[in-house]
């Protein structure tokens, strides 16, 4: 039951992370980006805009396929989907995590 209930949880991290791509690709709502946040009104008014929306919303997908692929693996409960997001460890290491999931 607890599986279900985090992958659920990971599939709405994902659904949330593609929405905000996809707002961030056709360049609507707040730019999520920290080149823009820390720019001061000035460099915010004559910042070209464009290529920060591209990058954040490259940072969306790329982050909500990650959310994907762990909501996956809680229910399928596969071990090799967990290399996938988290690379390459000690086998020991994740034996030890395993124990806990």
């Amino acid at each position: 039951m607890g599986n279900i209930i985090g992958a659920i949880v990971w599939g709405v991290i994902a659904i949330v992370c593609f929405v905000i791509s996809y707002l961030q690709f056709n360049e609507k709502g707040i730019l999520l980006n920290n080149a823009y946040i820390y720019a001061s009104k000035k460099e915010r008014e004559a910042m070209d805009k464009k290529p920060h929306y591209k990058q954040s919303g490259i940072i969306f997908v790329l982050a909500g396929i990650i959310f994907t692929i762990l909501a996956f693996d809680m229910i399928l409960r596969t071990g090799w989907l967990f290399y996938l997001v988290k690379g390459q460890e000690h086998e020991r290491g994740i034996r030890r995590l395993h124990r806990y999931l």
